[in-house]
């Protein structure tokens, strides 16, 4: 920033971004509370949150299951048949960490706190640097910072989709960008973008996707900003994409998302969009604008920024023009490209079905199958794609918006009190409107204890004989957001499971193993109707599908157990 708040700071760089995580932390504990990152306190990781209850016993029967090749699968959830960590999210690169270290971790142990203190932490120092690559004060970047780690996308995601959270990793791909001319050798940026690649995909795929793109558009930035011949613009954006697709591959393949019969491309991307307006639209999450309730569905596309940052995005918009000669100047092909990068984000994270907020406007049903499919199909909650968007123009606010609330010969004392107080009032504004859900998810997470489940009946016997537990309805992913007695029966029984050191036939992952686990219920079946039931396998019926399919005294040998819930048959033999 040319001319403004260009005083010489007085704080290194570290400090400056350890200030940014204690900020961070600060703002996760007045959220979150402390309860959360107590180990072994996992009773809100079974609060009716679908997917953050998948996601931890993910890691319960990861932690359980034997270690094998590639290191992230797991021999407990699907038995007979193996799977991969990556498809119950549990934040891979953390579950095979502890997992190693699981002989001397309590019998109760939960690492999702510890996450998500990490998470905030990170957004913190990560968005000081990149605000402080524009305005030097430091008392400003602090107040900055607040935006990127309140804002209520970040926070809502923290304890739904826990490694969805982690959206540092946008901020670095950001800051990639931001300290370029910093990075002077080509050899560090390769290096830099390969190891932000490898991290995200340990954490989750989606924002593997994200950072892909952004990477792309990097590598072509570098090929054709300079007066390099074609040849060199060239094998310089292979330099970058050939190393970054081999090592992220590799560490992909190292956790197991290769394995199996997974079914990678899935359906629903239709319900998971972003609409034209989301990122002025709160979804009820905003204390100044309650209309109605949205579905998680709908909140998949969450992107809001607020009424501060829309306020200020007006004269940030202004700030911008003034000094776009300037800028396009110096950085024509940046500009360009960074403009072609967000409305990529954006047109993805719209499509294929184009909304205005709830309100459905047109479909896009002219795209190629086969093109649906591995790419609305694998990132089926395409509405995430608009995060980077959002995040971009959180700093684009921030930064352009003194361009026109500070005059250029104002002094630069004058110039620090008069926008660090109009950026903190703002900030108040926002840590307000945001206040009644940040209010209500303390208490929430606070207040929440044991969750009881019909198959708890179980723990009063000695289970010492049984080694596994078989469902024998099959339910696909929709089944499990849309039926409780669902959800309880499998956190009932998922949790027995991983507390008497026994398997389960199914879970809930990310992406479906239909082939398999049709097949086991099949083999399963036959066993029954034969009379030759396996002495160490509870059979689980959901107890409406046996009565109305007429199940009682079809099987022999076998005596059943009425939970209220299910009817669960156990071998006489």
């Amino acid at each position: 920033m040319n001319g403004n708040f260009q005083e010489k700071q007085n704080i290194g760089w570290g400090s400056s971004f350890g200030l940014g995580a204690l900020i961070g932390a600060v703002i996760f504990i007045g959220v979150f509370g402390l309860k959360v990152l107590d180990v072994t306190n996992d009773d809100f990781l079974y609060r009716y949150e679908f997917d953050l209850t998948q996601h931890y016993l993910g890691w319960r029967m990861f932690r359980n299951s034997g270690w094998h090749f590639p290191i992230g699968l797991c021999d407990t959830n699907i038995y007979p048949y193996y799977s991969s960590v990556v498809y119950t999210d549990s934040i891979p690169l953390f579950a095979v960490i502890f997992k190693v270290f699981s002989p001397i971790l309590p019998d109760k142990f939960q690492y999702f706190g510890i996450f998500g203190m990490i998470c905030f932490m990170l957004q913190g120092g990560v968005a000081k640097l990149l605000i402080r690559r524009f305005i030097k004060n430091e008392w400003i970047c602090n107040i900055g910072a607040v935006f990127f780690i309140s804002t209520i996308t970040f926070v809502q995601r923290m304890f739904w989709q826990t490694a969805l959270s982690a959206h540092f990793l946008l901020l670095m791909g950001i800051a990639f960008f931001v300290y370029r001319d910093r990075i002077e050798k080509i050899s560090a940026r390769v290096i830099l973008w390969c190891g932000l690649g490898a991290l995200t995909i340990s954490i989750h795929f989606y924002l593997y996707g994200m950072i892909s793109v952004m990477l792309a558009c990097f590598a072509l930035l570098e090929a054709i900003d300079g007066e390099a011949g074609l040849g060199k613009s060239v094998l310089r954006f292979i330099l970058y994409l050939v190393p970054y697709l081999a090592i992220t591959v590799l560490v992909f393949y190292l956790f197991g998302g290769f394995y199996g019969t997974i079914n990678v491309s899935g359906s629903g991307n239709d319900l998971h969009n972003a609409g034209i307006n989301a990122l002025f639209e709160p979804k009820n999450l905003s204390i100044f604008f309650k209309d109605r309730e949205y579905s998680d569905g709908e909140k998949e596309g969450l992107c809001y920024l607020g009424v501060a940052l829309s306020i200020l995005f007006v004269p940030s918009i202004i700030g911008f023009i003034k000094s776009f000669k300037a800028i396009w100047q110096r950085k024509k092909i940046l500009v360009i490209l960074t403009f072609l990068l967000g409305l990529m984000f954006y047109l993805f994270a719209l499509s294929p079905v184009i909304m205005w907020g709830d309100k459905f406007l047109f479909s896009i049903n002219f795209i190629p199958a086969f093109i649906q499919k591995y790419s609305w199909g694998i990132f089926r909650a395409c509405g995430r794609f608009m995060w980077p968007v959002m995040y971009a123009l959180i700093l684009f606010t921030i930064v352009f918006s003194e361009r026109l609330i500070v005059g250029q010969k104002t002094p630069d004392r004058i110039k620090t009190i008069l926008y660090s107080s109009v950026l903190a009032f703002f900030m108040c504004i926002q840590l307000f409107e945001f206040s009644g859900y940040y209010k209500k998810t303390y208490e929430t997470i606070d207040e929440f204890g044991y969750l009881p489940c019909p198959a708890d009946v179980f723990y009063s016997y000695d289970m010492s004989q049984y080694n596994h537990i078989q469902f024998m309805q099959f339910y696909e992913w929709v089944d499990y957001y849309s039926s409780l007695e669902c959800f309880y029966e499998f956190v009932g029984y998922s949790r027995l499971a991983m507390d008497t050191g026994m398997t389960v036939s199914n879970f809930h992952f990310s992406r479906d193993y239909d082939s398999v686990v049709q097949e086991q219920i099949e083999n399963s079946y036959k066993k029954l109707l034969d009379g030759e039931p396996d002495k160490d396998t509870l059979y689980v019926f959901p107890k409406e599908m046996y009565e109305q399919q007429g199940l009682k005294g079809v099987f022999k040998n076998v005596v059943e157990f009425d939970t209220g819930s299910d009817i669960v048959l156990l071998s006489t033999k």
